[in-house]
């Protein structure tokens, strides 16, 4: 057992506090201390104290796309990329899902690894086989597996309820891509959503991937409440960064992913959006602005403790950004603007109550 405090700590209440502190037991938070009580109450527990530094939830990768990897070797550097960005949850998709398998993946980071079914291809043959890698990795509690539903327009209607009965049943979570239902026209689009309601398809459903911001089926996902992958690389004009400010108005549910970029960064993506809004509402896109790398993966990694908050019982994962380098406050008085944080000011990565990764 131990304790680890700064000067501010992000809660789940969205509150940024100074006089709060964190006490772990093994993989876990197991309370949120007030920095008054620690020497009356917890005298004997080790303490590990960040100055000048702000502890902020852990990120959430929802799609990391390692299809145009051409060895283990790069699939293992962009995913430990990642991690040094403070990512402690990651979706995995790759065609061949078993060269995720054999990627090193930590034992302190969690990992829902995309299985491809194609509409086109041979689906009774990889459910077969994915079934068979299911069991064998049900007793790792690091691991948990997704399916893909790719071609889904091309699928046989039967075998597509065969799919959705399977994945019912052992409770795995569907993506689709919604950039190709949008390609139908009217007719075709209400009769195959039609048949996915009676299906029960919709239930299945973790998230979906979704590049065209004028997508009209945004808003069957926001009634559904369900989860929008929208690739970061898709998101680099004045246009695309007003639409995301649309959705955050509207509640929209969606995560930033880094699908196949090479590199991850979310921050400009804030500081974009801290531009062009206005004084009384940042606090509320700061706060918004961090959910879609965090919290908002919670539908994607709920099997986990992983919650993207910092919040008793929770696992104890987290990231430590330390503030005076990089100039997230003015001074030493003021509070962090979450819009600040960067990657050069994040100095540990703490997963499941371990440092995997330290800038030092």
């Amino acid at each position: 057992m131990h304790i680890v405090s700064a000067d501010w700590v992000y809660l789940k209440n969205k509150s940024i506090s100074g006089e709060h502190c964190l006490l772990i037991e093994g993989s876990l938070i197991t309370d949120i201390l007030k920095k008054s009580d620690i020497d009356k109450r917890f005298k004997k527990i080790k303490k590990i104290e960040y100055q000048n530094a702000i502890i902020m939830p852990s990120l959430a990768e929802g799609f990391l796309n390692l299809e145009s990897c051409e060895s283990l070797e790069e699939k293992n550097s962009k995913i430990n990329n990642l991690i040094s960005h403070g990512i402690t949850n990651l979706q995995i998709y790759s065609s061949s899902y078993h060269d995720l398998l054999n990627c090193k993946l930590d034992s302190h980071v969690n990992y829902r690894i995309v299985v491809e079914l194609d509409g086109l291809s041979d689906v009774q043959s990889k459910i077969n086989e994915m079934n068979k890698d299911i069991d064998f990795y049900k007793m790792n509690p690091n691991i948990i597996f997704s399916v893909f539903v790719k071609n889904l327009t091309n699928f046989n209607r039967e075998m597509l309820t065969k799919v959705v009965s399977i994945l019912n049943e052992i409770n795995i979570g569907i993506i689709i891509d919604i950039d190709e239902l949008n390609r139908l026209n009217q007719n075709k689009l209400d009769d195959l959503l039609y048949f996915l309601d009676e299906i029960n398809f919709f239930n299945n459903i973790v998230c979906g991937l979704c590049s065209n911001l004028e997508n009209t089926l945004l808003d069957i996902f926001k009634k559904r409440n369900l989860l929008l992958l929208i690739p970061q690389k898709d998101i680099k004009t004045l246009t695309t960064i007003n639409k995301i400010k649309h959705l955050i108005d509207n509640k929209v549910k969606f995560m930033i992913v880094i699908d196949d970029d090479n590199f991850y960064d979310p921050y400009s993506i804030m500081k974009f959006l801290m531009i062009i809004t206005n004084q009384k509402s940042k606090n509320k896109f700061s706060n918004a602005i961090y959910d879609f790398i965090s919290s908002n993966g919670f539908d994607i990694f709920s099997k986990f403790t992983y919650k993207g908050i910092i919040q008793k019982r929770t696992t104890a994962s987290f990231n430590i950004f330390q503030y005076n380098k990089d100039y997230l406050i003015k001074s030493t008085n003021d509070i962090p603007s979450l819009y600040r944080l960067d990657k050069r000011s994040l100095i540990h990565v703490w997963s499941a109550g371990k440092i995997i990764y330290s800038m030092d």
